[in-house]
């Protein structure tokens, strides 16, 4: 959260463009990590002439809505992305809060019961559909952060907070319960069947298909919701929202 703060507080800012959990290296030691960025092949300087890679965006489980839906777009219609298609500080924030509920929730990638193709339909949905899935995916991490990595993880970009917001929420809220009881103990809050992952692993009942049948329980009943997601293992087909 730092290195961000740093780069967006910039006289010409700098987005990253690429947040994810490989680019986020651990130096120093277990008892006091130091996490910093890496990877700024895909950065923009915002400087009077702005400088940038030719492709925007990076991974699509890390990307923001708005940057997959130019991508998409460009896909179908061919030619040069839309005029819209840029890195913006915004963008990043999504990026943060993939990688957060990444990390937190020890996945390989986040929203880990979808493949490519599947998260691509659902970031090109309507907006409320897209934080309804986000809110149960949330369900799977503490409260401690849970209200943060909503704020990061808004479909519509004007919702999102910005670093410098994130940072005061983040010591006010997070900073006083990861002092006040171990990380154990927060993640004992998150309850079943969302308590499915690494550090849950050898508690019975507690698996992901028990969770991934509860999400597409929450998706064929909800109203406005993205109809169930394939499987990473599955092929793609077409859906609709």
């Amino acid at each position: 959260m730092a290195g961000l703060e740093f780069m967006h507080s910039r006289d010409n800012p700098v987005y990253h463009g690429d947040l994810k959990g490989n680019n986020v290296l651990i130096f120093g030691t277990l008892e006091a990590p130091v996490a910093k960025l890496t990877d700024f092949g895909l950065s923009k300087i915002c400087a009077p002439m702005p400088t940038a890679a030719t492709r925007v965006g990076g991974n699509t489980f890390w990307t923001a809505p708005e940057i997959v839906q130019n991508k998409v777009q460009r896909s179908l219609w061919g030619g040069p992305p839309p005029k819209d298609s840029k890195l913006t500080w915004e963008a990043d924030v999504w990026g943060f809060g993939a990688t957060a509920f990444e990390l937190i929730t020890q996945w390989r990638f986040p929203f880990k019961d979808m493949n490519e193709s599947r998260l691509e339909h659902l970031l090109c949905c309507p907006s409320d559909i897209i934080d309804n899935e986000i809110a149960d995916y949330l369900a799977c991490v503490p409260h401690a952060v849970r209200s943060i990595l909503h704020s990061c993880l808004s479909a519509d970009p004007a919702g999102r907070s910005t670093i410098f917001d994130l940072r005061k929420q983040w010591n006010e809220i997070v900073t006083p319960e990861f002092q006040s009881q171990d990380w154990k103990s927060l993640m004992d809050e998150v309850e079943a069947p969302q308590r499915f992952y690494h550090c849950f692993r050898k508690e019975p009942g507690r698996s992901f298909e028990d969770w991934r049948t509860w999400m597409e329980s929450r998706r064929d009943n909800g109203i406005g919701r993205v109809q169930r997601p394939l499987s990473t293992s599955d092929s793609d087909s077409e859906s609709s929202c």
